[in-house]
Protein backbone atom coordinates (compact mmCIF):
# COMPACT_ATOMS: atom_id res chain seq x y z
CA UNK A 1 0.00 0.00 0.00
CA UNK A 2 1.43 3.57 -1.37
CA UNK A 3 1.83 5.60 2.11
CA UNK A 4 2.26 3.23 4.69
CA UNK A 5 5.36 2.82 6.85
CA UNK A 6 5.66 -0.34 8.80
CA UNK A 7 6.44 0.51 12.33
CA UNK A 8 9.78 -0.99 12.89
CA UNK A 9 10.63 1.15 9.68
CA UNK A 10 9.55 4.22 10.88
CA UNK A 11 10.96 3.76 14.06
CA UNK A 12 14.49 3.16 12.62
CA UNK A 13 14.07 6.24 11.15
CA UNK A 14 13.08 8.58 13.91
CA UNK A 15 15.75 6.49 15.62
CA UNK A 16 18.26 7.47 12.74
CA UNK A 17 17.28 11.75 12.61
CA UNK A 18 17.20 11.85 16.40
CA UNK A 19 21.35 10.43 16.18
CA UNK A 20 21.88 12.45 13.07
CA UNK A 21 20.73 15.73 15.49
CA UNK A 22 23.23 15.28 18.47
CA UNK A 23 26.09 16.25 16.66
CA UNK A 24 24.53 19.19 15.18
CA UNK A 25 23.13 20.61 18.44
CA UNK A 26 27.18 19.90 19.78
CA UNK A 27 28.52 21.76 16.54
CA UNK A 28 26.36 24.40 17.19
CA UNK A 29 27.11 25.04 20.71
CA UNK A 30 30.60 24.82 20.28
CA UNK A 31 30.34 27.42 17.40
CA UNK A 32 28.47 29.53 19.81
CA UNK A 33 31.21 29.20 22.52
CA UNK A 34 33.61 30.35 20.11
CA UNK A 35 32.03 33.42 19.26
CA UNK A 36 31.39 34.87 22.06
CA UNK A 37 35.19 34.54 23.73
CA UNK A 38 35.66 36.31 20.82
CA UNK A 39 33.42 38.88 21.85
CA UNK A 40 34.62 39.37 25.32
CA UNK A 41 38.14 40.06 23.84
CA UNK A 42 36.94 42.63 21.52
CA UNK A 43 35.13 44.13 24.64
CA UNK A 44 38.25 44.09 27.03
CA UNK A 45 39.66 45.34 24.25
CA UNK A 46 37.73 48.25 23.89
CA UNK A 47 37.71 48.45 27.63
CA UNK A 48 41.29 48.96 27.44
CA UNK A 49 41.54 51.32 25.19
CA UNK A 50 38.94 53.54 26.22
CA UNK A 51 40.97 53.92 29.84
CA UNK A 52 44.42 53.85 28.18
CA UNK A 53 44.11 55.12 25.01
CA UNK A 54 45.16 58.63 23.84
CA UNK A 55 42.65 61.22 23.91
CA UNK A 56 42.75 63.67 21.64
CA UNK A 57 41.17 67.22 22.80
CA UNK A 58 39.38 69.39 19.65
CA UNK A 59 38.63 72.85 19.79
CA UNK A 60 35.54 73.62 17.51
CA UNK A 61 35.99 77.03 17.80
CA UNK A 62 38.83 77.23 15.77
CA UNK A 63 37.56 75.25 13.14
CA UNK A 64 36.83 76.40 9.29
CA UNK A 65 33.60 74.87 7.55
CA UNK A 66 35.15 74.24 3.97
CA UNK A 67 31.99 73.61 2.28
CA UNK A 68 28.34 72.42 3.41
CA UNK A 69 26.92 70.12 1.21
CA UNK A 70 23.42 69.39 2.94
CA UNK A 71 19.94 70.01 1.69
CA UNK A 72 17.43 70.93 4.26
CA UNK A 73 14.21 69.02 3.99
CA UNK A 74 10.63 69.35 4.70
CA UNK A 75 8.18 67.40 4.57
CA UNK A 76 5.18 68.21 1.90
CA UNK A 77 1.89 66.96 2.89
CA UNK A 78 0.63 66.04 6.19
CA UNK A 79 -1.39 63.40 4.62
CA UNK A 80 0.52 60.03 5.34
CA UNK A 81 -1.78 58.50 2.82
CA UNK A 82 -0.42 60.80 -0.04
CA UNK A 83 3.29 60.55 1.16
CA UNK A 84 2.46 56.41 1.00
CA UNK A 85 1.04 56.48 -2.78
CA UNK A 86 4.02 58.53 -3.89
CA UNK A 87 6.17 56.24 -2.67
CA UNK A 88 4.45 53.26 -4.22
CA UNK A 89 4.15 55.26 -7.37
CA UNK A 90 7.98 55.62 -7.32
CA UNK A 91 7.78 59.78 -6.23
CA UNK A 92 9.17 59.51 -3.00
CA UNK A 93 10.67 62.11 -3.94
CA UNK A 94 7.81 64.75 -3.68
CA UNK A 95 7.00 64.24 0.07
CA UNK A 96 9.86 66.48 0.45
CA UNK A 97 10.68 70.11 0.24
CA UNK A 98 14.54 71.12 -0.46
CA UNK A 99 15.98 74.38 0.58
CA UNK A 100 19.05 74.54 -1.87
CA UNK A 101 20.31 77.15 -0.65
CA UNK A 102 23.99 76.45 1.23
CA UNK A 103 25.79 78.53 3.79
Amino acid sequence: MYGVIEASVFNFTIFVIGLAGIPGFILRYQINSETQEIDNQVKKQKADIKSHGKKVEVNLTKCEVISANWVPEKPRYDEYRIQAWNAIGGDAELNVERNDHHI
